[in-house]
């Protein structure tokens, strides 16, 4: 008489009454055994997902890593970048001023105004407020992307 085909412990009880005490032991042992395999393969499929976890995590990690240190790179240059605006800003300005004192010179000496000088003198106005238009969008953007919830 075999254990394999046992339904419950009712099941199990009435069996092993009908065998003989070598048989009731091996059968027991033959269940034991295949509890024991069956154990193991869980185990080692819950290790399995386990290590994949843990590889996928790790990957996850070294990726974000890269992002931190592509997003600092990036930042570091959008600062050079805003700083080389500024420059150019100041100097547009400093233009400017250059150019309107030229024009009050020269109206001085001719007594007229000197439509160039106005014409140049509104053309860096129009740069200037292009490059301000830029920082300030910039500027925008970045602190809409910190307002920004991120994922978890």
């Amino acid at each position: 008489m075999k254990l394999d085909d046992i339904q419950g412990s009712e099941d199990l009880l009435e069996k092993l009454k009908d065998m003989t005490k070598e048989e009731a032991i091996e059968g027991l042992m033959t269940i034991h055994i295949k509890h024991q395999k069956e154990m193991k393969k869980r185990v080692q499929e819950q290790m399995e997902l386990f290590n994949n976890e843990l590889k996928r995590t790790k990957d996850l990690h070294n990726e974000l890593s890269e992002l931190r240190e592509d997003y600092e790179y990036l930042n570091e240059k959008k600062f050079r970048l805003d700083q080389k605006i500024l420059d150019i800003a100041e100097e547009i300005v400093s233009r400017i001023e250059i150019f309107s004192d030229i024009k009050k010179g020269l109206e001085a000496e001719n007594g007229h105004e000197v439509a160039e000088m106005d014409f140049i003198i509104t053309e860096l106005k129009s740069l200037y407020d292009f490059t301000e238009h830029r920082l300030i969008t910039a500027h925008t953007i970045k602190n809409k992307i910190k307002e920004e919830p991120t994922e978890s």
